[in-house]
C-alpha cells in the first residue's frame, strides 16, 4: 500500500503507518494480504483514527500468529477484518483486551450471531457460569469475571459502534450485563458464607422461622437501566430482618460459628463489593460506589428493612428522596427487593410538601446548575 493510498485513506503518520503494513504482510503472509488488502484502504477510511486502527491491528495479528490461530483460520481473517479495523480505530480499552487475549476475541467475532442481536440475561447468565466453576480460588473467580466483562463489553461496544443497536438498547445492555455479574457474585458469595455460618434465619413472633432474604438496589444510572460505558454502580444492601445464622455442626454435633444476621449480611455485601469493584491486573468488573445508603460512608453497608424504613422517616433529607427515585431491585431475593421498595414509597413520594422541602429542592437545583 504506497503512501498516496494511505494519506487519502486519512493516515497522519505514514512511515508509521507503511511499517505496520509491511509487518501485517508477514503475519498473514502474501497471498492473504492481497486479498484483504483493499479491505483494509476502505475500512480505513471509515475508523475513527486510522493510525490507531492499523497499530492495533498489527499487534492483534502478531499475537494471533504468534498462537498459531492464523495458520489454522485464515479464512476467517476477511471476515471479521471490517468489525477489527473499525473497533481498533475507535476504542483504545475494547482494543486492548482483543490484543491481550486474542484466540477468546476471535473465537467471538467469528461466532456467527455474536454482533446480530441483543444477549437476553439467560444467555448472559450462561456464559458467566461457563467460565465459573465450583473449585475455583477466590484470585481465579475474580479473572473469569473480569474476563467476561471486556468479552461482552466487545460485543456491545462493536454494536454500538457498528450501528447494530441504538442508544436505548445500548444502555439497557450494559445495565442488564451488571445486573449479570450482581446476581452470580451474590450466588456465589451467598453460598460461601452459608457453608461457614449456616443459614440466617428469622423468628417471628408466633415462634414460626424462615430463611432470611437478601437483595441488591441499585441506584442511578442502573437502576435506572441507563447504563453507560463508563458509569460505575450505585448500589445498596438490605436484608429481610435480623436474627441469627443457624450454625455449622461440629465434629461433636454442636452447632458453631454462629453469627448475628447483621454479621451475615454485612460480609455478604462487603464480599459483592470486592468481588466487582477491586481492581486486579485484569482491571476491574463495575467501580461499585456504595455512597448513597444511609449516613453514607459512615453508615453500615447493609441494613434490615426495619433499619432503612426508620432511618427515611426519621432523618431521610430531601436529597436521598431524589436518589431513591431510580431505586431498583437488580440481584438477590425479589421479594425482599420488592418489600423495600413498598416501604421507601411513602417517604420518596410525599403527598404533600413543606416550604423547607421547596428551599431544598431549589438549593438542589441551583447546585446542579453550577456544577454543570
Amino acid at each position: 500500500m504506497d503512501s498516496g493510498l494511505l494519506s487519502g485513506a486519512g493516515v497522519l503518520n505514514v512511515p508509521q503507518a507503511a511499517k505496520n503494513i509491511e509487518r501485517i504482510r508477514d503475519h498473514v503472509g502474501s497471498d492473504l494480504f492481497r486479498s484483504i488488502q483493499p479491505v483494509i484502504n476502505r475500512f480505513l477510511r471509515e475508523t475513527g483514527d486510522p493510525d490507531m486502527a492499523l497499530n492495533n491491528l498489527e499487534r492483534f495479528l502478531s499475537e494471533l500468529h504468534a498462537s498459531g490461530r492464523l495458520a489454522s483460520d485464515p479464512d476467517a481473517i476477511p471476515v471479521i477484518l471490517p468489525q477489527l479495523i473499525i473497533l481498533f480505530g475507535a476504542s483504545r480499552f475494547l482494543s486492548a483486551f482483543c490484543i491481550s487475549h486474542p484466540d477468546r476475541s476471535f473465537n467471538l467475532l467469528f461466532g456467527g450471531d455474536y454482533l446480530t442481536n441483543p444477549a437476553e440475561r439467560i444467555t448472559l447468565a450462561s456464559r458467566l457460569n461457563d467460565l465459573l466453576s465450583a473449585g475455583m480460588r477466590e484470585d481465579e473467580v475474580m479473572k473469569a469475571f473480569r474476563i467476561f466483562r471486556k468479552g461482552e463489553m466487545l460485543r456491545i461496544g462493536l454494536r454500538d459502534i457498528l450501528g447494530k443497536a441504538d442508544l436505548a438498547e445500548t444502555v439497557g445492555e450494559l445495565s442488564l450485563l451488571a445486573e449479570v455479574c450482581l446476581q452470580a457474585a451474590y450466588e456465589r458469595a451467598e453460598k460461601v458464607l452459608r457453608n461457614r455460618h449456616g443459614m440466617p434465619l428469622v423468628v417471628h413472633e408466633d415462634g414460626t422461622v424462615e430463611p432470611a432474604g437478601f437483595a441488591v438496589i441499585a441506584m442511578g444510572k442502573l437502576g435506572g437501566g441507563e447504563l453507560n460505558f463508563s458509569s460505575d454502580i450505585d448500589l445498596m444492601y438490605v436484608y429481610s430482618a435480623d436474627g441469627e445464622t443457624h450454625g455449622v455442626p461440629s465434629d461433636d454435633g454442636t452447632m458453631t460459628n454462629r453469627i448475628s444476621n447483621h454479621q451475615f449480611f454485612i460480609k455478604l455485601a462487603e464480599h459483592i463489593s470486592l468481588s466487582l469493584g477491586k481492581t486486579t491486573e485484569d482491571g476491574f468488573v463495575f467501580r461499585v460506589d456504595l455512597r448513597l445508603r444511609p449516613e453514607g460512608q459512615q453508615g453500615p453497608l447493609a441494613q434490615s428493612l426495619g433499619g432503612y424504613e426508620i432511618y427515611y422517616e426519621s432523618w431521610g433529607q430531601t436529597w436521598e428522596r431524589s436518589a431513591l427515585i431510580k431505586a431498583w431491585p437488580v440481584a438477590g431475593d425479589e421479594a425482599v427487593g420488592r418489600n423495600f421498595l413498598e416501604r421507601i414509597t411513602p417517604f420518596v413520594y410525599r403527598k404533600y410538601l413543606d416550604f423547607g422541602a421547596i428551599v431544598e429542592i431549589r438549593d438542589m437545583k441551583q447546585k446542579i446548575n453550577r456544577e454543570v
